[in-house]
């Protein structure tokens, strides 16, 4: 794996931050086109004049257009990421299993803390719908146009939004990464997301563990850790519908034991992804194994090598990589970790 010092991982970060829209970027969007709309309905309806005064507010409205270029950007920026997402899902895990779904993911949403403020888009898209009714109304009543086009304006910014949030809260991930709450473990959440991009993980770490706050927010937006302490119904609806469960056993805590045996079903265990440590050791599933005397390490681990892929910290980034490039790479029966190590091998040797 790439050496992911907070250098870099902040540089990643800021890049997906910049993607998203903040209240003073969008209102001063919307004021600057404001007032390139009003500059180019005065020239064409009265021409340009040289005076003073004329030229000053021309200049000034000429800035205010080169403000308004750079919000516009802005505004894709942040529609493109949700929508890229989508759509990658949908290539990847098939348009039936995303859109039948989604309300599903919704419904996970309003459990969480950290995602909640994503279902503001609804607010958002209701607002759209007023903003439109107002600059309806504005031309009804033969307001001038610079008022309709503000008006429109602000309704096309809130509904993207709107529709950007929903999105993001609806789109089915493709990882979902169960590690114990300490620094180390947020570590390894910044090359997971740098990994599956633009598709989406879902996690239940502790973000107050994070160095950096630039990374809490953004690991925020994938943060499914609840409010009450029915955090495993989430993970079990997860774990029925991402295609993808990382488990780190490199250590032991009784959640991630629960977890660990839940994965161990015939059903589920081909979807598992179990990071080991360097030399292969799993010391998880030998707590499993000394609790429960019917299954011996051996077995267990037997078990998971021939039905379920077991990678080092080292190959996880790249092994992620293999997996999400096509749909028939992701885990299924019958793979196991022999097979899907020399996949991601060769796949290392073509980059």
């Amino acid at each position: 794996m790439p050496n992911h010092d907070e250098e870099l991982a902040t540089e990643f970060l800021e890049k997906r931050l910049d993607q998203y829209w903040e209240w003073p970027r969008f209102l001063a969007f919307n004021f600057a086109f404001y007032y390139v709309v009003v500059t180019i309905y005065r020239a064409w309806r009265y021409g340009v004049s040289t005076s003073f005064p004329d030229v000053a507010m021309w200049l000034f409205y000429l800035a205010l257009g080169a403000v308004a270029t750079y919000y516009t950007v802005v505004t894709i920026q942040f529609v493109r990421f949700p929508v890229s997402m989508f759509a990658r899902s949908i290539q990847l895990m098939g348009r039936r299993l995303v859109f039948t779904n989604m309300k599903t993911m919704m419904k996970i949403t309003r459990k969480t803390r950290a995602l909640k403020r994503l279902q503001k888009g609804r607010q958002f898209i209701v607002i759209a719908i007023l903003w439109s009714v107002a600059a309806a109304g504005a031309y009804a009543f033969d307001l001038p146009l610079s008022i309709c086009s503000a008006l429109l304006v602000a309704s096309a910014n809130f509904l993207a939004l709107g529709l950007g949030g929903y999105l993001m809260s609806a789109c089915l991930p493709v990882v979902l990464v169960l590690v114990p709450s300490r620094s180390e473990s947020i570590s390894l959440l910044v090359p997971i997301s740098e990994a599956v991009d633009p598709l989406g993980t879902r996690f239940l770490l502790d973000l107050s563990y994070a160095e950096s706050e630039l990374v809490s927010q953004m690991l925020a937006m994938e943060c499914v850790r609840t409010a009450d302490e029915n955090w495993q119904e989430v993970v079990h609806e997860l774990i029925e519908l991402v295609p993808i469960v990382i488990l780190d056993t490199r250590v032991a805590t009784n959640p991630l034991i629960e977890e660990a045996i839940r994965m161990l079903e015939p059903s589920r265990i081909h979807k598992a992804v179990w990071i080991s440590t360097n030399d292969y050791e799993l010391p998880l599933i030998q707590s499993i194994a000394n609790a429960d005397q019917s299954n011996s390490f051996e077995a267990l681990r037997d078990t998971l090598f021939a039905q379920s892929t077991i990678l080092t910290d080292e190959l996880l980034y790249p092994g992620l990589k293999y997996m999400i490039q096509y749909r028939d790479r992701l885990p299924r029966p019958g793979i196991g970790t022999k097979r899907m190590l020399q996949s991601i091998t060769q796949f290392i040797n073509e980059l």
